[in-house]
């Protein structure tokens, strides 16, 4: 009688017989904790040529990820702890037939690092779990355990006496569920919306030909019936140019039609101040001059903080403020009157 088990399943249960023998030991050492651990490098190598020999894959695809700060280094870095979800379909190369793996990864560390170190879990521990890898040493859940110290005792407080809330805690209270319960209300929302995207595009159609002489621009609803899941489209036709779909202007377009865009919004909803980094790095001189002849029509209207690197943008500055550092130095920060930088030019 012929044997009908799946063949992933055969090939699992020989690369298994074969690390039985063998195993993967624990010869790398961490270098802050000085414990002993096997790297994932160790179970790729112990693995490939086996998982090869049988006719089996690992195709490995990961979703769930979740970053969280987690502390600093004595250094000063940020440390962020990163948890993936990482699902491992075992695949047999002779008659298709599949198995999957789903595993949790853990890790801590700077940046991106996190998460890279988060998939290598998954994958090693998938790997060990899936082919019954042996140990080294007291890995068993069971084998220590923690005791529990008493509140006291780990400095956490002793329960405070219950104090009733001042007459002016209330109202704050009062005032934050009141707030909250209006931008609940759905028809509110909506009419707040609708509002602003009109007040947005009144004032993006006139910004718009500021920027492009001649031109003409406006903003509609994608989806006018359902405001509350409706996208934005734009339509720019500078002078000369019959065209309307963004993706057929030249880059320096784009870029001023997106600055027409925002500070519409920064007309229709004003704020103290502005932070921009960068925006003109795109346009050539006649854009960049349009550019600038914006900036300076906000001016009166609140403050404007641009990163750049153009002189020209400099040069409309009130203030300018830039970071240097001195050979063997450190850097500091330096601020200047633009007036009297270029005025001594």
């Amino acid at each position: 009688m012929a044997d009908k088990t799946a063949h992933v399943y055969q090939a699992i249960s020989a690369v298994m017989a074969e690390l039985a023998v063998e195993g993967i030991g624990k010869s790398r050492n961490n270098v802050s904790q000085g414990y002993k651990f096997r790297g994932i490098d160790d179970v790729y190598n112990a693995l490939a040529e086996k998982m090869v020999k049988h006719g089996l894959l690992m195709l490995p695809s990961y979703d769930g990820h979740v970053v969280a700060e987690r502390g600093q280094t004595k250094a000063g870095a940020q440390i962020y702890g990163a948890t993936v979800v990482g699902h491992f379909d075992l695949v047999s190369t002779k008659d298709g037939s599949a198995h999957r793996i789903t595993v949790m990864g853990e890790a801590a560390d700077q940046a991106d690092k996190a998460t890279n170190k988060a998939m290598s879990a998954a994958y090693k521990y998938a790997c060990i779990q899936a082919f019954c890898i042996p140990t080294e040493g007291d890995n068993d859940a069971d084998a220590t355990t923690h005791e529990v110290a008493p509140a006291r005792a780990i400095g956490r407080p002793a329960a405070k006496p219950e104090t009733k809330p001042t007459a002016e805690q209330e109202t704050r209270a009062m005032d934050w569920i009141a707030s909250f319960d209006e931008c609940m209300n759905l028809d509110d929302l909506k009419r707040k919306f609708e509002q602003a995207f009109h007040d947005v595009a009144e004032h993006f159609a006139g910004l718009f030909t500021t920027l492009f002489p001649g031109g003409s621009g406006r903003i509609s609803l994608m989806e006018p019936d359902d405001l509350l899941n409706t996208g934005i489209e734009i339509e720019a036709r500078p002078s000369g140019k019959n065209v309307r779909r963004l993706s057929l202007l030249s880059g320096g377009e784009r870029s001023l039609t997106a600055l027409a865009y925002l500070f519409a919004v920064f007309r229709a909803r004003p704020s103290p101040f502005y932070l921009l980094d960068e925006v003109e790095a795109a346009l050539d001189d006649v854009n960049l001059h349009r550019f600038l002849d914006l900036v300076h029509e906000f001016r009166d209207e609140a403050q404007l903080v641009i990163v750049t690197h153009q002189k020209r943008t400099m040069e409309a500055a009130d203030i300018l403020y830039g970071v240097s550092m001195p050979p063997g130095g450190s850097t500091r920060v330096v601020s200047q009157r633009a007036h009297d930088v270029f005025v001594t030019a």
